[in-house]
């Protein structure tokens, strides 16, 4: 055994405290984690514990999302890490790279430096009643609006309500104290709502909130506590004995001020004008043959993939007249993600993040009778009579529907580029303010069409809210009208650069 064996053990970490934090994540809207296998019941199934069959959260999943999170906070949307430590996501989660004093040599070494955070696997507690929910979806082309072949597929989804307890380990020594006031903000990312899990997250899916933490402290140099700590358990945190909300007053830190983030968002208030159908199967034989798509708890939603798709084709026809194919195209696919057909690892993602709504107040059980008609004889197809059970808007009181969405800025970007994104999105708004733009299924027969009631939009602290008055009018009792218009403006000028 060599000096350097015989001493090994001497090189530890200098852990001085063991911080341990547990939660309670519950899924606030319908969520997917996959496991890879295109081959079960549905096209694409659920990850779930071979043990016990529960759904699982893997510690990977949860610590890639906390940490994306973190630097974005740190470093704004779209910025790499350098993994040279000199970041505070990188001090804390760790990361792999180049020697600094190895660089330019033939062999250079790698440096890797550990995390200091601990996150465990974690097992879903189903609802009790209607626990997993199988959505339909289709990728439509972008010119005809028309489904692709065999583009179509099911997914299966955990419910809402779902629960999942969370257990993390942070070690800290006397040098690196100061990354628990950022652990901090990366966990009241989680309680606030800003991180979404799973597939499609940016499209409604993935929604979660912990709802209450758990937090023991063991100082390592304190014989009691060292006792404590190798007696400790963790909580069920399907409890809610001990847990409170507020992340940093259980920590007690004060968090750092600086949030490098710029974006968009829009909360806006429509009135459904006529009906609505979102198409989706019931699973019952003496059913509608078509009734609109409700969640688990039997609300019905307009679902964030439906609303993305509308509002990217409409956003793309804006575009490619007011600016041309090529500025219209750029802008599209900058705002909404591309991907190579050709080449799937070629691909961007959406920073346009849309959120799935619930439709409030509809009247959702009157059935239509419909049939199919030849358009050369003028009489009916042979068996192509269907009936259909969408939703119809109250006269008494409005059926109302929420849209939710926000627009990242690429920390890179330049501002003028996206105070035109902004204007494009206030276009598509006044579209479907208006009626102009109607949502779901059978949009040629009326449905779908929607009216504007109030609108809060807000860039970077800045707050504009829109109402309609008794006559019909806008109000901007902020001010900020001229402002909007401005957004509008930079799109009308807006050049590609060389």
């Amino acid at each position: 055994m060599t000096q350097n064996e015989k001493t090994k053990w001497k090189q530890s970490r200098q852990v001085r405290e063991r911080i341990f934090i547990s939660g309670k994540l519950v899924l606030q809207s319908p969520t997917h984690l996959g496991n890879g296998d295109t081959s079960g019941v549905t096209d694409i199934g659920l990850l779930r514990d071979e043990v016990s069959g529960a759904p699982l959260l893997t510690g990977t999943s949860i610590t890639g999302a906390l940490r994306n999170y973190m630097r974005e906070v740190e470093l704004g949307y779209g910025v790499g890490e350098q993994a040279k430590g000199g970041h505070m996501v990188e001090k804390l989660f760790g990361y792999v790279g180049e020697d600094v004093a190895d660089v330019g040599k033939q062999n250079p070494s790698i440096a890797s430096i550990e995390s200091w955070l601990m996150v465990d696997d974690a097992l879903g507690d189903l609802p009790k009643t209607n626990p997993i929910e199988i959505r339909d979806g289709v990728a439509l082309d972008a010119d005809t609006r028309t489904a692709k072949d065999g583009a179509k597929y099911d997914i299966e989804l955990l419910a809402a309500g779902t629960i999942f307890p969370l257990h993390f380990e942070l070690w800290l020594t006397e040098e690196n104290r100061e990354m628990l006031p950022w652990l901090a903000i990366a966990l009241q990312g989680l309680e606030n709502e800003h991180i979404h899990l799973g597939m499609r997250k940016r499209r409604g899916y993935g929604r979660c909130k912990v709802t209450g933490w758990q937090v023991n402290r063991f100082a390592m140099n304190d014989v009691a506590q060292v006792v404590a700590w190798l007696n400790y358990q963790m909580p069920d945190a399907k409890k809610a004995d001990g847990f409170q909300s507020n992340i940093a007053s259980l920590l007690n830190v004060s968090l750092p001020d600086s949030d490098a983030r710029e974006f968009f968002q829009m909360k806006v208030t429509f009135k459904l004008v006529s009906s609505l159908l979102i198409r989706a199967d019931s699973g019952k034989a003496d059913d509608p043959d078509m009734v609109h798509l409700k969640n688990a708890v039997g609300k019905s939603v307009l679902p964030g993939t439906s609303l993305a798709g509308s509002i990217r084709a409409r956003a793309g026809r804006i575009a490619r007249t007011l600016k041309g194919g090529d500025v219209g195209d750029e802008l599209v696919k900058g705002m909404f993600g591309w991907h190579d057909e050709d080449d799937s690892d070629n691909a961007s993602g959406s920073r346009v993040l849309v959120q799935e709504s619930i439709v409030e107040n509809p009247i959702a059980n009157l059935v239509q009778n419909r049939v199919k008609l030849d358009r050369f004889t003028g009489g009916a197809y042979p068996g192509a009579l269907f009936s259909q059970q969408p939703l119809f808007a109250r006269t008494e009181a409005p059926t109302t529907v929420e849209l939710k969405l926000l627009l990242r800025k690429l920390a890179t970007m330049d501002d003028d580029w996206f105070r035109a994104e902004v204007g494009l999105l206030l276009l598509v708004l006044k579209d479907l303010w208006t009626g102009d733009l109607p949502l779901g299924g059978e949009r040629s027969v009326g449905r779908g069409r929607l009216e504007g009631l109030s609108a809060d939009l807000c860039l970077n602290g800045r707050s504009i809210t829109i109402s309609t008055t008794k006559d019909g009018t806008l109000s901007f009792p902020d001010g900020g009208a001229q402002e909007l218009e401005g957004f509008v403006t930079a799109l009308n000028s807006l050049e590609v650069s060389a």
